[in-house]
This record gives C-alpha cells, sequence and structure tokens, in this order.
C-alpha cells in the first residue's frame, strides 16, 4: 500500500499544475541550505530548519513543500530575502538568489502550494496509519474511501483539479485492490458496527478469497461461512463485554489470538 501511496504521490506531482510548484519548492530548499551563509543566516530568522530534499520516495517533496509552508519557515524566509544582512552580501545578486527570492516575495507561489498541500493531506494521513508496524492491511480498505471522500469535500479549491487527484486515487486503488482487501476489511474488529458484509463490493471479495482459498471444495467453503457467521453474530468468546470493548481492538492480532479460538479456519 505504501508503494502505491507513492506511485498516487508520483502521478499528483507529474499534473501540470503541481509540478511547477514542487520545482519550485526543490529551488528554494537548494539554495537556502546548499548556499552555506545562507542558511546560517536563515537560521537566525526561523526557528524551525528546512526540509532537505530526498532522492527516494516521491511523497518526501510533498513533505518538503508542507514544511515550507509551517509558519515559522514561511514567515523566517520572508523576512531573509528583505533583510539587509542577506541583500548585502554577494551571493543575493546572482540570477539564481533573484530568481529565488522572486518565489518567495510571490503570493502567486504560496497560494498554490497552499492548495496542493491541502489535496494531498488526506493521502499523507493514510500513509502514515498504513506506515507503521503492525497489521495494517484490514484498515485500507475503509481509510482508501476516506480518503477520497475526504479529497472531494475540499473547499476553495478548483473542482477540476480536486476532479484529477480523485481520479489518480481512484486508478491506483483499482490497481492495488484484491478480495483480499475486502477480507481483511470484513474480520478488522474496528469496523465491525459498520456491518462491512452490506457492502456488495466488499462482500463479493470475501466469497472470491473463499473460493480461491479452498480451491472450490464447497465443505470447507461451508466451514468458513459459518465460522464468518459466528463472527458477525459476535457468538462464543466474540460475545465476551471485553471483545466489544474498541480499546482492545487496534492490535487485531491480539485481538484474534485472543477472542478467535472458537472460528480457527477463519
Amino acid at each position: 500500500m505504501c508503494h502505491c501511496l507513492d506511485l498516487l504521490f508520483e502521478d499528483s506531482g507529474c499534473l501540470e499544475w503541481v509540478k511547477p510548484i514542487l520545482d519550485n519548492d526543490v529551488k528554494v530548499v537548494v539554495f537556502v541550505t546548499m548556499k552555506h551563509s545562507v542558511f546560517a543566516l536563515f537560521r537566525k530568522h526561523s526557528t524551525k530548519d528546512l526540509g532537505k530534499r530526498a532522492q527516494t520516495r516521491f511523497v518526501y517533496m510533498f513533505i518538503m513543500l508542507s514544511n515550507l509552508l509551517d509558519e515559522r519557515v514561511y514567515s523566517g524566509l520572508r523576512s531573509l530575502m528583505v533583510s539587509q544582512e542577506y541583500t548585502r552580501k554577494r551571493v543575493a545578486r546572482i540570477k539564481q538568489a533573484q530568481d529565488v527570492s522572486s518565489l518567495i516575495l510571490s503570493a502567486f507561489f504560496w497560494r498554490q502550494a497552499r492548495g496542493i498541500v491541502k489535496i494531498c493531506a488526506p493521502i499523507l494521513k493514510v500513509l502514515g496509519l498504513v506506515d507503521r508496524e503492525g497489521a495494517t492491511m484490514g484498515l485500507i480498505y475503509e481509510l482508501t474511501n476516506r480518503m477520497i471522500e475526504s479529497i472531494s469535500s475540499i473547499e476553495n479549491i478548483d473542482l477540476p483539479r480536486l476532479e484529477e487527484v480523485k481520479n489518480l486515487c481512484i486508478q491506483r486503488w483499482s490497481m492495488l485492490h484484491s478480495s483480499l482487501h475486502a477480507e481483511t476489511f470484513m474480520v478488522h474488529p474496528i469496523w465491525k458496527s459498520k456491518s462491512p458484509q452490506l457492502d456488495p463490493k466488499v462482500h463479493a471479495g470475501w466469497i472470491d478469497l473463499i473460493e480461491r482459498y479452498t480451491c472450490g471444495d464447497m465443505k470447507k467453503q461451508g466451514v468458513l461461512i459459518g465460522e464468518m457467521d459466528m463472527y458477525k453474530s459476535m457468538e462464543g468468546l466474540f460475545a465476551r463485554p471485553i471483545a466489544k470493548d474498541e480499546s482492545t481492538m487496534y492490535n487485531v492480532v491480539k485481538w484474534w489470538e485472543t477472542f478467535g479460538g472458537s472460528v480457527p479456519n477463519l
């Protein structure tokens, strides 16, 4: 899933209204951090460092842009560009410096950057959740749906741009999605109250999975369906109050080890 999201960031970064802003972001960061005298002076104006350019994972380009919008960095860069200590430096008169100064003092650049970060925030949120240690596959189905809904509901952004990013999300999800995502969504206790089995696509994914897993063995399929019914009805150990306590559900592996003994095949 992390690789899929990184590809999604790469897709987004190639959009004609995104790429120039990311390129300009890199220009600002490279100039300030690679010119040691400029970087030292920047640190006098900001209590937060600039993010460093990363050569791997396209997502870091967006994280770097988000960091640039931090009020401490934003204010530090703008005050740096107009400070006498900087403008008197020889380096401030080279073309690269003048280009960077124009960007930093440009309202258009910052407005576009804020819009891009706003659109990508839901994707970054999902990446942070699925990139952590532990069993996260059961989170992917629901979180992806929420991510797409969040992007669709963003305000003060041109609708065509939102549609472009939303369509990229759907395309990448279509490439990644498998029946295993549907099954792990169904058996993750944190989503139990959402009755995921009522979603036709989720239920079809579950049936597809057990058909492949059992190689068409009807008896085994019947056993798995019966055990799934026990889980959905919260029978046996699933009926215990502690099994229904949401605080126990976040560690899904431990939850199933503790309460799943009556459904060993599931």
